[in-house]
């Protein structure tokens, strides 16, 4: 019963985060109070946030990875691409 008090408290979160425009919750945290006996209360929360790519397109769409041919520089940071960051391309 407890768990599945901790999986609403997070649906509920993250469906409340969803609803003001959130696609990410950071620092979430769980606090369980017991009410009366037998009855405890069960609180998900963390921040809502928007996570984007760094070209403001949304998370989850792969972008193309600058290469030499793209005019990437030596000291470029990384790419994100789905599933993960892609290392500078070294131009020879």
């Amino acid at each position: 019963m407890a768990e599945k008090a901790r999986e609403t408290s997070m649906q509920r979160m993250l469906e409340h985060a969803a609803r003001m425009g959130g696609n990410a919750v950071v620092a979430v945290r769980y606090d369980t109070q017991e009410i009366m006996q037998g009855m405890t209360e069960v609180l998900c929360y963390g921040t809502a946030v928007v996570i984007s790519n760094p070209d403001g397109s949304p998370l989850g769409v792969q972008q193309p990875v600058a290469g030499p041919s793209q005019g990437s520089a030596p000291n470029q940071p990384p790419t994100y691409t789905q599933g993960g960051f892609a290392p500078p391309q070294d131009p020879k």
